[in-house]
């Protein structure tokens, strides 16, 4: 077939033409050097990136140059609109690329009008045979007019020979990330994505990360995704620029639209498509929104995040036109839990959803057991309006603690933002930290499964180590976070694991991921076949004074070089030390912990002992160790 000439400018002279070939096989960039300049074209420059346009876009640009000065700048924006235009020929742009000489970014934005043309098919994604025609000219005369057109009227000025020197460092610092990339960084976390709207994450981004994950799919050979999103504002939008990027890629995506986490995490343990992407904030603050992925029936961690990251560093991404259709699986994971669930005698239950997405779902869950519910901020807003939808804080359960004693139910329940994570009310007011609801599930499972695994992270109480052993289990503890649960669980087969944050994981009947609901459900299947309250159910535990999360504010840049230095100044005697995550110092009357928080800019802190006295003791020891590290490091 006849090449198609997708852009034109200037006219060429009767010299050798110089085609460079561009990172898309079916693109290539052809330059034909005028009467005007053929002179002054150095040998050998048209080897390297893109010559035609340097020349061009310095007369573009309307300034003689000097090569001394200049050369150096010149190479860094050959280099720059080079990969923009690699992009463009897959069917993307950049927007935040930075150039340094007026000329490159003329082009730069005629560049930008070619986006809406098709990419580029890969031999996966099967495309149907496409040619594009000129309607003024006959397909045999070969071009196709974009509107891209360049004065033809602007001077050419002289340009001194130059030769291209220490070429390989040029290219380096142009393929640089940009500072756009470097300021989204850190919202590649080591269990998930996570940003503020408007400042890191926008739709462009989660277009981009679409196309990361699709890519990273496919390279794991996941031809289809599923995709779900929660009930915060910005989510549907988030969603619909992640579907678009993940087709991009060229894989299939299913969208199951707004459901809670753990539905997502369902489906991809129950259907044939294994991998999935959540749009979720999870059990934070209304203006921070990211994402929870799962490929090939595991949750991504750490390094396989980061990456991510790595991919839109390197432009690293497949090309091709993935498939968009619909799915529901909510019903389905309702039913699941209540065939699995058995609630022997009635309960009155407070269910508090925080105005979070399992609002729509909790409750129909709870009746269908067999539950007296009482709903509580359940119905869907992305604003959260009541409160913070963090259950592990106990300023959020106030209003829950008031409505179980005014309602004389049972127990209450609170669940985050998407489901994931769940804390509990007992009829007496008590709040239950989600390590002691841990504590109970144990003791569900190893005494009826002994000598099997349970998993919990640095930040629960050492109380379970003991529960653990004595109903002939094995105490596994585990770095925080949802994804280091999840894959240590895995790791061992154990049939349980939690962290402190409420994110309880069952493999026992389950499928070993965090789920709130779920949870929920065996927490109630417990008390009501016990015929105690779970008031009189936890006084059969050993109990400890304890702080809640303690969260100390310092730059998300130094949270993990802060705690480096902690791990290495600390000076301590006949104590247990653990570092898989932070630093944990275990005395005979207590402990304590400080780590780098996976979520937020913050080190989080927590004490536990026999005593107020005792607390207070390690308490204070923590703070002169914080002190050595940075004089103002402190805390309450």
């Amino acid at each position: 077939a006849a090449d198609v000439a997708i852009a034109t400018s200037g006219t060429p002279g009767t010299g050798p033409a110089t085609t460079s070939a561009l990172n898309n096989p079916h693109w290539a960039l052809q330059y034909s050097p005028s009467a005007a300049i053929s002179g002054h074209a150095p040998a050998g420059f048209a080897t390297y990136l893109l010559p035609g346009i340097a020349m061009l876009l310095i007369a573009l640009g309307g300034t003689a140059f000097g090569a001394a000065q200049t050369r150096t700048l010149i190479q860094q924006n050959l280099i720059l609109i080079g990969n923009q235009i690699s992009r463009v020929t897959g069917g993307n742009y950049d927007n935040n690329v930075n150039y340094t000489l007026p000329g490159f970014a003329y082009l730069d934005s005629k560049l930008k009008k070619l986006r809406d043309y098709p990419p580029a098919q890969t031999d996966e994604s099967k495309p149907t045979s496409t040619k594009i025609q000129s309607k003024k000219t006959p397909p045999s005369e070969s071009a196709v007019a974009v509107d891209i057109k360049m004065s033809d009227d602007d001077p050419f000025v002289e340009i001194e020979e130059f030769e291209v020197d220490d070429f390989d460092s040029v290219v380096k610092e142009a393929n640089k990330p940009s500072n756009h990339l470097a300021s989204i960084e850190h919202i590649f976390r080591a269990s998930d994505i996570c940003g503020i709207i408007g400042k890191s994450i926008n739709e462009d981004i989660a277009r981009q990360i679409g196309r990361a994950i699709g890519s990273e799919a496919g390279s794991r050979g996941e031809q289809s995704l599923l995709v779900g999103y929660d009930g915060r504002e910005y989510s549907p939008a988030l969603a619909e620029a992640l579907i678009e990027g993940i087709a991009s890629s060229g894989r299939d995506v299913l969208n199951i639209g707004s459901v809670p986490t753990p539905v997502l995490y369902y489906a991809t343990s129950n259907s044939d498509t294994k991998s999935g992407v959540m749009v979720t904030g999870s059990h934070h603050a209304p203006d921070r929104n990211g994402f929870k992925v799962v490929l090939d029936g595991k949750s991504l961690v750490d390094h396989e995040i980061s990456a991510l990251f790595k991919r839109l560093q390197e432009n690293n991404f497949t090309t091709g036109k993935g498939s968009v259709s619909t799915a529901d699986f909510t019903q389905t994971y309702i039913d699941a839990i209540s065939y699995d669930v058995v609630v022997a005698q009635p309960l009155k239950v407070v269910i508090d959803c925080g105005n979070g997405i399992t609002g729509g779902v909790a409750p129909e869950l709870l009746d269908i057991l067999g539950c007296e519910t009482v709903p509580m901020y359940c119905e869907v807003d992305g604003s959260f309006p009541n409160h913070h939808p963090d259950p592990t804080r106990p300023e959020n359960l106030k209003d829950l603690v008031a409505m179980v004693q005014s309602q004389h139910a049972d127990l209450g329940i609170a669940l985050d933002g998407d489901g994931s994570r769940l804390a509990a009310v007992t009829a007496e007011g008590q709040i239950v930290c989600p390590d002691r609801l841990l504590m109970l599930f144990a003791k569900d499972i190893v005494s009826r499964n002994p000598g099997s695994d349970v998993v919990y992270d640095v930040k629960c109480t050492r109380h379970l180590n003991s529960i653990v052993s004595g109903f002939g289990g094995r105490p596994i503890i585990c770095r925080s976070g949802h994804s280091f649960i999840k894959q240590k669980i895995a790791d061992t087969d154990a049939l349980l694991g939690g962290e402190l944050s409420g994110g309880i994981c069952f493999s026992d009947r389950w499928f070993g991921f965090d789920d709130g609901l779920y949870s929920a459900a065996r927490l109630l299947e417990i008390v009501g076949s016990q015929g105690d309250s779970l008031d009189d159910l936890l006084a059969n535990f050993p109990a400890s004074v304890a702080t809640p999360e303690i969260h100390v504010a310092v730059k998300d840049s130094e949270k993990f070089s802060l705690i480096k230095t902690v791990v290495e100044t600390a000076d301590f005697e006949d104590v247990t030390l653990t570092t898989i995550d932070g630093l944990r110092v275990d005395f005979a009357d207590g402990w304590g912990l400080v780590r780098a928080s996976n979520t937020e800019p913050a080190l989080t802190l927590r004490f536990e002992a026999d005593s107020d006295e005792s607390l207070e003791n390690i308490k204070n020891a923590f703070r002169e160790l914080l002190r050595e590290v940075k004089s103002d490091l402190n805390f309450e």
